[in-house]
Order: C-alpha cells, then sequence, then structure tokens
C-alpha cells in the first residue's frame, strides 16, 4: 500500500485537468495565450529508475512548477504524495533547457467487488509562459493507450480530481462517460466502493453527505484568474453544474471523478478532441 496521498489541485489525480494548469490549457485566458513559447523537446523517464541525485533534481523542478499553481503543500509532501518509484514522468523542456511542464503518471490495482480494477492517477502542470497543451494531452493520450493495451483484460478507470470549473469542463466535454455526470446518470455500485477504497489508501477527507466531493488544504494559488477567464464569465451548463455542486472550489472544495477507459470511451474521446467539440 501507498503512503496516504493528498490530493490538491490539478489532478487529472487532478487529472485532464488535474490541476490549475488546466488554466494553461485555457485558450480563453487572452494574457496567457499571447506569452506562451513552444516546447522545445520531451524526456519520458520512470522516476524509480533514476539515479537519487537527478531524482532530487527532478523533485525541485517539478515541484517549483506546482507551486506556482498550488499552496498549501510542502516539497517533500509533494515528493511523497505523487512520486512513486513506477511513476512514469514526461518532462518538456524550453528552448533554454528549463523544465516548461510536467506529467506524472501512476497506476494502482484497486480490489473490489472481484474485479480486476486498475486505477490511473495524474497531475499535469506547466508553467504559464509556455504552450504546453497539445504536448502533454499527447503524452497522456500514449499512457492510457500503452496501459490500455499492456492490461487489455482489466478493468481500467481514470480517478480525476476536479479543482475548478474549468478542469471539470474540459473532462466532460470531451469524455462520453463520466461519474458524477451532469445529466444525473447513476454510477454503478462498485464504482463508489472503489471511491471508498482509494480515499482510504490517500487519506482523502471525504464530505459526509456528498461521496464525491473531498476537502483539501493544497488549493489553487490564484482562483482569480480562473474567475476573469472568458470561460468563466460566459459559464455553460458543465461549469454551471459543477459550481453548484462544489461551490467553494476555490478554498479546497474538489470533485471526485471517475472515467472508464474503455476502449470506447478512450476513442470517443480522441474524436472529441480533435475535432474540439463539447459532448452533450
Amino acid at each position: 500500500m501507498r503512503p496516504p496521498t493528498a490530493v490538491g489541485p490539478s489532478e487529472f489525480d487532478h487529472g485532464w485537468a488535474p490541476d490549475d494548469a488546466v488554466r494553461v490549457m485555457d485558450s480563453t485566458i487572452e494574457p496567457v495565450r499571447r506569452t506562451q513559447e513552444r516546447i522545445h523537446r520531451r524526456r519520458r523517464v520512470v522516476f524509480g529508475e533514476l539515479p537519487e541525485r537527478e531524482r532530487e533534481a527532478i523533485v525541485d523542478e517539478t515541484f517549483e512548477i506546482w507551486s506556482e499553481h498550488v499552496v498549501g503543500n510542502t516539497r517533500a509532501e509533494f515528493r511523497e504524495h505523487r512520486l512513486f518509484d513506477d511513476t512514469r514522468l514526461h518532462l518538456f523542456y524550453g528552448v533554454s533547457g528549463e523544465l516548461a511542464a510536467f506529467l506524472n503518471f501512476t497506476v494502482d490495482p484497486i480490489p473490489v467487488s472481484g474485479r480486476r480494477l486498475l486505477v490511473v492517477s495524474c497531475a499535469v502542470m506547466s508553467r504559464l509562459h509556455y504552450r504546453a497543451m497539445v504536448p502533454l494531452a499527447t503524452a497522456l493520450t500514449q499512457e492510457i493507450l500503452r496501459t490500455r493495451l499492456t492490461f487489455a483484460r482489466h478493468e481500467l478507470a481514470y480517478n480525476a480530481v476536479a479543482s475548478s470549473p474549468i478542469s471539470f469542463g474540459t473532462l466532460t466535454r470531451f469524455t462520453p462517460e463520466y461519474y458524477p455526470h451532469v445529466d444525473g446518470r447513476v454510477a454503478p455500485a462498485y464504482i463508489l466502493d472503489a471511491l471508498t477504497e482509494v480515499a482510504h489508501r490517500r487519506d482523502l477527507v471525504i464530505d459526509d453527505h456528498d461521496p464525491w466531493i473531498l476537502r483539501s488544504d493544497a488549493v489553487i494559488r490564484h482562483p482569480d484568474r480562473i474567475r476573469a477567464s472568458r470561460t468563466m464569465q460566459n459559464p455553460d451548463r458543465f461549469i454551471r453544474w459543477f459550481l453548484d455542486r462544489a461551490p467553494n472550489w476555490d478554498t479546497g472544495e474538489l470533485l471526485m471523478m471517475w472515467i472508464p477507459l474503455t476502449f470506447g470511451n478512450v476513442c470517443a474521446g480522441l474524436m472529441n478532441l480533435v475535432r474540439r467539440r463539447p459532448i452533450g
């Protein structure tokens, strides 16, 4: 069993969009879009296979990016909760060699109801002055497909945590099947059992009245920037639904999500991503 995992903004742990990094993915924020630089190169590593000195350097660099978006975690907490020996890291660099963005991707078996269930968690983060959405989305897609093909006989799901209305909207626009669903689709009982197990393993604080809501000490550093985006100024039904469910998102009220990574759901998500068309 892994050590307890604190959950904070930006989890695709935030998840897609696990993070305030979703702000970088939100092209409606004009000041960010105008100043973004391109990613120059990408590197994929398994964290536990690196020499200790290199691991510590990566922790420093990734935590620096994390801290641009999130407040409430120490460096030690960040490493303990997000970087495991089997974590697959995608590191993205600018022309100057600066670490511009990262994706950490971890898969855990969650035994529940006799099912062969694997649960994906990940975080996606980028410095604000880089155009990182496409490289990050490509890396995440590659990891999901690699895992889906490797464990073809297992049930695979992505346990995302939406830390803001925009992160929730990003996920729900491109994914046909997810829970909780804006149309009120009822989640199968085993999913709620799995969420209970995830919460136990990660020492999460779940709301007594809503099993999909959790509280975190790690919060978005600049919620005002999200509120000022065009997306928030002209909210669609996805944004409005999230605000009704998690009105205190800016003070650490997060929404757990469950996205089945079936071949059908993954392919539909990819098609909608290419088309850039919202679902629903």
